[in-house]
Parts: C-alpha cells; structure tokens; sequence
C-alpha cells in the first residue's frame, strides 16, 4: 500500500497558540504506512493593549473620542438627551446664547435666542416634550420646541438661576442661587420656595427617587432636598466640602461632585452620605448617570472624564481638550461638550 500524507499544520494563534495538526491517515492495502503527523501550530498571536480612550476592535485600537465642530464657534456648555432621539446643547458667545441640537450622527443646528444679553448655562428635556434652559446669575428662563421655536419667561425679581431638571410633578424646577428652590410650570408661572440655612446657594438639582428634589449647595457643606410643596431638609457632608452638580444612577442612589476637596459624594436612599476621591481629581464638575450602569463625571482640572462605578472605583479617561457638560445619549454612548466641540464617547 502507499504511504499515507502528512497532516494539517495549526493554524496561527489570536491570541493563543494553535494547536497541531492531526497526524495523516494510514495508507491503504498491505504494508501502508501511516501519514507523519501534522506541523505544530502557529506562534501566539500579540496581546493588543490600548490607551484608556481607546478600544480595542479585532486587535486594531481604535478612539474613543469623536468630535464635531460647532459651525458658529461658540462655546457649548450643558448638554441633554431630548426627546426626540438627538442631544441638545447650550451654548454662547459675545454674550448671545444658543440652543443647539446634533443627532448621534453628528449633524448640528443652532437657534438663536430671541435677544442678547445672556448666555445658556443649564439645559434639560421638559415633561412637555420641549427643551428647558436657565442662565447662571442671568435671570434667564426659558423653552425651545425640536424644531428651534424659543420662548423667554420672566423670573422673579433678584433671581439667579443656576441648575434646571424635570421634577417628579409634572413641573420644572431649578436652583435659585439666591437661596431658593424654584417651581416652574410648562406654561412658565415660577413659584420660588426659601431654603432654610442663609448663603446657602443652591446649584445643581435632580428629581430623587423619592417624589423629592435633591440639590446641592455651593455656599455650606450640605446636601438638601425639598418636598414638591416646598418643605427642604439639609443633611451635612462628612468633609465639610461643598456640593457641586447632583445626578441620580440607575439604581436611584444619587451622586453628586464636590469641587474643592475633590470628590464624588453619594447619597444612598436612607440619606447616608459617603465620599469617594483619587489622586488624580483636581476639579470635577459634571456628572451624570452613563450607559454602562457606571457614573461620569468631568473633570476641568486635569481635561479629563471619570468614570466611578457603585463600588466606589474611580478610572480616568483623559480627552483631547476641557470636558463640560457631559449626558448619555440615545445611542448608547457618552456626550460631552468642549469648547467650540461637541464630542461623543464610546463606553465599550
């Protein structure tokens, strides 16, 4: 009988080793003798490691980070998910300020507000389906339709909005640095309701899990919150830091930057206050809940995203420029504006 053939080499490794070849078949008819085994398997194949704004696909490192230009140049601040499946941005420059909307494709459109004079500094999306923006120590209140329709409401007489969110009630609410917490209906009637402790400053605000609004307060070392009929409580920070922008995870535990210490601080449920910080923190500011279950934050000290995980963890994701307002969008990923940039994130 013949000789039977060599067997099939191994394949190169990804990122192992292959395995070898089976051994050949054994000829046929008397005598035959069997095949010699295969060629070992290919050489493991190179472990591909990437910087921390990158990742890997099918060992190719890939950014993070893509960026859009802004086409008036102005500078982007806040920045929300909208209800029509885009993200909205305020923005402003020479003391005229914008609303704009870009689609997960990057596609941007900007309206003007109807007068100069302020710039947008809080922006969110309205239970009635609209675009809510304040502006910080402008007395600046306002909606916008998705299709760029802006209407301007009056405030109340020394009133300095800082941060504003959906309530719980169908209504608006936003901080009053003027220690106060302001009530806003979709029609644009504003009810403001003092926050007990003097220079207290309330700025950043949410809507809890509780049927409350929590809020921070930039002038002493507490967290507070008030019921939707205006009765507030303050629990103290352990650090005797003072709270900066407050948002809620999924899991309804509240998380909020302090930006003098630095650290994240969280608020469970049952009003427990603990803080989290990493060597690297110098100044973070935005913060909100992200795709991935994890919290972001930004961090204008050090041109940095942070991302701090239930636990406690905290990694840094160092962008191209100042991260400011920082949301997560539709599409899954994490957006942020940077200057005259809008840029998304890929949280993978």
């Amino acid at each position: 009988g013949g000789t039977g053939g060599g067997g099939t080499g191994g394949g190169a490794g990804h990122p192992s080793a292959g395995s070898p070849g089976p051994g050949g078949t054994a000829g046929t008819g008397p005598g035959g003798t069997a095949g010699q085994a295969g060629s070992p398997g290919g050489a493991a194949g190179s472990a591909v490691t990437c910087a921390a704004t990158a990742y890997c696909d099918n060992g190719t490192c890939r950014s993070r980070i893509t960026e859009f230009s802004m086409p008036s140049g102005k500078t982007a601040a806040s920045i929300t998910r909208g209800p029509d499946g885009n993200l909205w941005f305020a923005s402003g420059g020479n003391n005229c300020g914008s609303i704009g909307r870009i689609t997960p494709l990057g596609q941007i459109t900007e309206f003007d507000l109807p007068t100069c004079g302020a710039s947008v500094a809080s922006i969110t999306t309205g239970p009635d389906g609209n675009i809510w923006f304040v502006g910080a120590f402008s007395a600046l209140l306002g909606s916008a339709t998705t299709s760029g329709a802006i209407t301007l409401f009056p405030t109340p007489q020394g009133a300095y909005p800082t941060t504003i969110t959906a309530g719980p009630d169908g209504n608006l609410w936003f901080g009053d640095y003027m220690d106060k917490i302001a009530r806003v209906t979709t029609t644009g009637t504003v009810t403001e309701f003092p926050v007990p402790t003097p220079a207290s400053n309330p700025w950043g605000i949410v809507a809890g899990s509780d049927g409350n609004l929590w809020f921070t307060e930039d002038g002493k070392s507490q967290i507070g919150f008030m019921t939707v009929t205006g009765t507030v409580m303050e629990i103290p920070i352990a650090s005797s830091d003072r709270g900066l922008e407050i948002t809620r995870g999924d899991d309804g535990v509240l998380w909020f930057t302090e930006d003098s210490t630095p650290k994240i601080g969280r608020v469970t449920p049952d009003h427990t206050v603990a803080e989290f910080g990493s060597p690297w923190m110098v100044s973070p500011e935005k913060i909100a809940a992200g795709p991935d279950g994890n919290i972001w934050f930004t961090d204008i000290g050090t041109s940095s995203l942070g991302r701090i995980q239930p636990n406690g963890t905290i990694t840094q994701y160092v962008t191209a420029s100042t991260p400011l307002g920082l949301t997560a969008g539709p599409d899954g990923n994490l957006w942020f504006t940077e200057g005259s940039r809008i840029a998304r994130f890929a949280v993978r």
